[in-house]
């Protein structure tokens, strides 16, 4: 295994999970993330590099997109969830 991509991928998930967390949006993007890493995943397994990182692009902008919508919609205050605070989120 590659211990620096490991690691980078560690530190996203960190951060990707403290926006949705500390926006109190926790579940609202969560379908569709999963449907984007099953479009990531499918091309992978029949070996279609190409649709696969088309797929990543797609999936780090609509991301992107919304962690920022999120932190942005100041209309709408956060809404932390407890067990946000007790794992130090």
């Amino acid at each position: 295994p590659n211990i620096y991509l490991a690691q980078a991928l560690d530190r996203i998930a960190d951060q990707s999970r403290r926006v949705r967390v500390l926006s109190g949006n926790v579940i609202r993007r969560l379908e569709e993330t999963c449907a984007e890493h099953i479009s990531i995943i499918d091309p992978l397994l029949e070996g279609d590099l190409r649709a696969a990182a088309e797929a990543i692009v797609v999936h780090l902008e609509n991301s992107r997109k919304t962690a920022f919508s999120l932190l942005l919609d100041l209309d709408t205050p956060p809404v932390i969830p407890i067990h946000a605070l007790q794992a130090g989120l």
